[in-house]
């Protein structure tokens, strides 16, 4: 049974809960041994068909623990600089999941914990919701691939405002960003993320995944690479039972039966 994860799966879909809400689900390596563990396991899973990702109590993830952290100052730079990509690493086993990865961003998800929710696929907010890449207000680069992921997601200028400032942004301010899809009132949020993995699921699986495949990768490739990939993509999904139960049944005018092969 893990430690710091609840799971719950119906119909192809999983629903992950961060379950350390004493201390507003902070990350520590043991748990991120644990996570990195399950996205291992969800990342060939050809079953899965989508995931929500949200956190316990009233916070989606505040970020990683102080004291883990303050234990930092002690230690060689080289060692630090080692043990925080391997600890990064193992959250960012998110990305490794070929199911679009939906977060469910229930309260505030803070320095760290704001990475992870970009890290995945899509990301919902509830009214509560509080979003900051706050690395900096502690006297931090920030980590856990932050510079990275949000020039590419928002672009470089409103990166630059929220990782060099460190700012607080509220659930409407993170909408107006383009930091989350869609704002719902608190006891809405979990429900909608489902119809949303819902939506994910009643199309083809295969076809999805490549999607996301093709996305992320095009966010790198250049236009010519990318057309190689989306063709090899498309080639792959020709060759599919579910590829032909699309064609026939969009003739029959009916909605498919995909059943991921």
């Amino acid at each position: 049974m893990p430690k710091y994860f609840l799971m719950e799966r119906k119909n192809g879909i999983l629903t992950l809960t961060i379950n350390y809400p004493a201390k507003r689900n902070m990350m520590n390596e043991e748990m991120g041994v644990e996570f990195a563990g399950i996205c291992g396991k969800l990342a060939g899973d050809e079953s899965l068909r989508a995931m929500v990702l949200t956190g316990a109590g009233n916070a989606f993830c505040a970020g990683g623990d102080l004291e883990w952290l303050l234990e930092k100052a002690k230690k060689p730079r080289e060692e630090n600089r080692v043990e925080m990509v391997s600890f990064y690493k193992l959250f960012l086993k998110v990305r490794d999941i070929e199911a679009p990865v939906i977060a469910a961003i229930n309260g505030p998800a803070i320095g760290a914990g704001m990475a992870l929710a970009m890290a995945c696929d899509i990301r919902l907010a509830s009214r509560s919701a509080r979003i900051g890449a706050t690395f900096v207000k502690l006297g931090l680069n920030p980590g856990m691939g932050s510079t990275w992921l949000l020039p590419r997601l928002l672009g470089p200028q409103r990166a630059m405002l929220l990782l060099a400032t460190g700012r607080i942004v509220g659930a409407d301010e993170a909408y107006r960003l383009g930091i989350v899809e869609a704002v719902y009132e608190n006891g809405a949020l979990l429900g909608e993320a489902f119809k949303l993995a819902e939506e994910f699921s009643s199309v083809g699986p295969l076809a999805v995944r490549w999607t996301k495949r093709t996305i992320w990768r095009g966010i790198n490739n250049n236009l010519n690479d990318h057309l190689q990939d989306e063709a090899l993509g498309q080639a792959d999904c020709y060759s599919t039972q579910d590829f032909k139960e699309g064609i026939v049944a969009t003739k029959q005018k009916r909605s498919p039966k995909f059943i991921g092969k």
